[in-house]
């Protein structure tokens, strides 16, 4: 069967016919360095002044051989192994023609060197071997040795130094690029790892904007609605909504106006700065702001708060106050608020019946964040829905941080 040709895509026929005869006139390999520069000067002035002198002696032969060498040392630098092969080549058919084997044999070991610079010892070793055969032979055919054995060792020389120099000229360059590699890879990690902590800061800040502020504006949402509704029917349970209001704006903008003290500044921000407010001590003002705003609460406090350190206290109050939120939003005003001593841990569990019965979804930024504070201080917490009851339930370690110790939470305290 006779192979049928299959056309190419747009576009890769171009390539392909970029990547054929074009490539081999290009004059560099990528990543090439000094070294290359400085061999090319030296190929450069040995070829113009061998030139130069061919040319006063008429010797048309020599001068052909010498152009071609010319060319493929120019071209070395794409295939240097082929390009050793080409000028071993080109220095028998310059012995051939009577011309002075040193020349060539300097632009052979040029050659080699080139390819070593380039490829692993172990693919050059081929091109080394048929080097130091082509300058045995030249030197031997053109005199310049007394004896063959004398000429092997004299090639054995240079093709051994181009090798070797060769070689280390390539470790070296292979050893630079793994320290840049290295380098990069650690800016890169850094960079990262920069990142990263951005990302969690600004989750840091939009979880206490959102504690800071969303329950507060929920708490204003509806006892303004109350106030609405009973300002010409009952003008003095109005006049108590619009001072829960009042109380309740007056809270957020004093946790803002912390906030944003601590964000601007300039120093390193630390979780319990920016907590600030956040702690055990005030979870009584969090149960007497639900009852006032006519929420039936009970409190049973059963558990030594004295040296919770701030993230447990911060904590425990966000859980508390997530909960009754929540409680008071979706819930029939009815909860129960437990705190309990169980070993090296407090125990905290929010309990509130669901107006109109029935379990509502579990989710909310609010229960997010609840979340991610409570794991942040080593805890466990754990929310769901049976029925008509909904229930937030936080275990919360004694000790994350040095110890502080708490205001006025002595046990068996009623809130």
């Amino acid at each position: 069967m006779e192979p049928v040709d299959r056309p190419s895509p747009p576009g890769q026929a171009g390539d392909r016919a970029r990547r054929g005869p074009v490539r081999w006139l290009r004059w560099r390999r990528p990543g090439d360095d000094r070294w290359e520069s400085l061999l090319d000067a030296a190929l450069a002035v040995a070829v113009v002044v061998c030139g130069w002198l061919v040319l006063r002696a008429g010797d048309v032969a020599e001068a052909v051989v010498l152009a071609a060498v010319a060319v493929v040392l120019a071209l070395r630098l794409r295939h240097p192994r082929v390009a050793t092969g080409l000028v071993c080549a080109l220095a028998v058919a310059a012995a051939a023609v009577g011309a002075d084997p040193t020349v060539y044999a300097v632009l052979t070991v040029a050659a080699l060197f080139s390819a070593a610079m380039h490829h692993p010892t172990r693919s050059v070793l081929a091109p080394a071997a048929v080097v130091l055969v082509v300058l045995s032979v030249t030197m031997v055919a053109a005199g310049a040795s007394s004896t063959p054995l004398m000429a092997f060792l004299t090639a054995a020389t240079w093709t051994a130094l181009a090798l070797g120099l060769g070689s280390a000229v390539r470790a070296n360059r292979d050893n630079v690029r793994a320290l840049q590699h290295e380098a990069d890879a650690v800016r890169a990690a850094r960079a990262s790892e920069t990142a990263r902590h951005i990302t969690d800061e600004r989750l840091r800040i939009a979880r206490d904007l959102h504690d800071a502020v969303a329950h507060s504006i929920a708490a204003i949402n509806v006892q303004a609605g109350a106030a609405e509704r009973h300002l010409h029917a009952d003008p003095e349970r109005a006049g108590d909504a619009l001072a829960q209001v009042r109380s309740a704006s007056r809270a957020v903008l004093l946790e803002l106006r912390d906030i944003v003290a601590v964000l601007r500044s300039g120093a390193p921000v630390d979780e319990d700065e920016v907590a600030g407010r956040a702690s055990a001590s005030g979870v009584p003002s969090l149960l007497a702001d639900a009852r006032a705003r006519g929420d039936a609460v009970r409190a049973d406090v059963d558990a030594d708060l004295d040296g919770l350190d701030p993230a447990v206290g911060a904590a425990l109050y966000r859980v508390v106050q997530e909960a009754l939120t929540n409680a008071h939003r979706h819930g029939a005003g009815d909860v129960t608020v437990t705190v309990r001593d169980d070993g090296d841990a407090v125990v905290v569990e929010v309990v509130n019946l669901v107006a109109g019965g029935g379990g509502r979804s579990v989710g909310g930024y609010g229960l997010v964040g609840m979340r991610e504070r409570v794991e942040q201080a080593g805890g466990l917490l754990e929310v769901g829905a049976d029925r008509d009851v909904f229930s937030v339930r936080a275990r919360l370690p004694r000790t994350r941080h040095p110890a502080r110790p708490a205001e006025d939470t002595r046990p068996g305290a009623t809130w």
